[in-house]
């Protein structure tokens, strides 16, 4: 049965494959995005597309409007002088929003680690959003709570070529459940389509199989034909360093170490005992060949 759908973050790397799952199946899409120049490519394959700043609850209201299920998020933004403060204004106008339009069936984008009130960096910001959207009467809502993006080891690229490195605070040899965010989006697509979820509730979701640093750069140097390519686990002082080094405001460079802490405290790890359907299918020896497809056509996005 044809039902239509609203997603937030429609042209990240998420909501991207969630869009184009969906419209495959035959649903009718809303996609939302900052965007509009990146939303032509989802209007051409079908989507209704909306521009507008997540943080607009007159905009998101009407697209939230007469939807059989909405996908919601708090994107990133690096920019930011609060990084928690801009979490907080921009989860307070979609709780806004969602109550307005009357949406009852939203899947919420969170973390693994969203648990925690504090020591996990910017995923508190995600806890706090889980509690406002639990607030809502009469709403089903879902969150998923994915582990760390296999992506997020695009922004290492500098470092690769600079130095033939990946560091960063996380233990080496701790081992992290890792997942590609088009495991994400397909698995998001499947929870929204089906709307099974009742009440308030949390769906972990993890990859094929838990690595450690060491073990990723060692799968990433194979692939990028890099055999002395290697991890550095750096003190959390030069971390904070280097981040800022990078251009990074102070207020997100302290959230980052501090998630990096939370993780190596074991704050950020998954709490259910994990079902088949909670598990990606994209390994990272897979997403190691993406990787360098990328890092050697310089097509590098994070």
């Amino acid at each position: 049965m044809k039902k239509l759908f609203a997603v937030m973050g429609a042209t990240g790397h998420i909501g991207r494959v969630l869009v184009q799952e969906l419209l495959k199946a035959g649903h009718e899409v809303r996609a939302i995005g900052r965007d509009a120049q990146k939303l032509e490519a989802l209007r051409a394959q079908g989507a209704a597309v909306v521009s507008a700043a997540f943080d607009d609850v007159t905009r998101l209201t009407k697209a939230f409007s007469g939807c059989d299920g909405v996908f919601v998020m708090i994107p990133p933004d690096y920019a930011a002088d609060d990084p928690g403060v801009f979490q907080d204004r921009i989860g307070e106008g979609i709780r806004e929003a969602l109550l307005s339009s009357q949406a009852r069936k939203i899947l919420n984008l969170s973390s693994v680690g969203a648990q925690h009130a504090e020591g996990t960096g910017p995923i508190k910001g995600l806890h706090r959003q889980e509690s406002r959207l639990n607030s809502l009467p009469g709403a089903d809502v879902l969150h998923l709570r994915p582990c760390f993006f296999m992506q997020n080891f695009f922004w290492s690229v500098p470092a690769i070529r600079e130095r033939g490195v990946i560091a960063s605070a996380l233990k080496g040899d701790l081992p992290l459940w890792m997942v590609s965010t088009d495991d994400i989006g397909r698995q998001a697509a499947q929870l929204l389509a089906q709307g099974a979820f009742e009440g308030k509730s949390v769906f972990e979701f993890v990859g094929p199989r838990p690595l450690s640093q060491i073990e990723a750069t060692r799968l990433l140097g194979a692939a990028l034909k890099m055999a002395d390519l290697k991890y550095v686990q750096l003190s959390y002082a030069d971390e904070e360093k280097a981040l800022q080094g990078a251009g990074m405001k102070a207020g997100i460079v302290r959230l980052f170490v501090e998630m990096h802490r939370g993780a190596n405290e074991g704050l950020i790890v998954p709490t259910q005992t994990l079902r088949p359907e909670q598990k990606g299918t994209i390994t990272f020896e897979s997403f190691a060949r993406e990787f360098a497809e990328a890092f050697q056509a310089h097509a590098v996005t994070v």
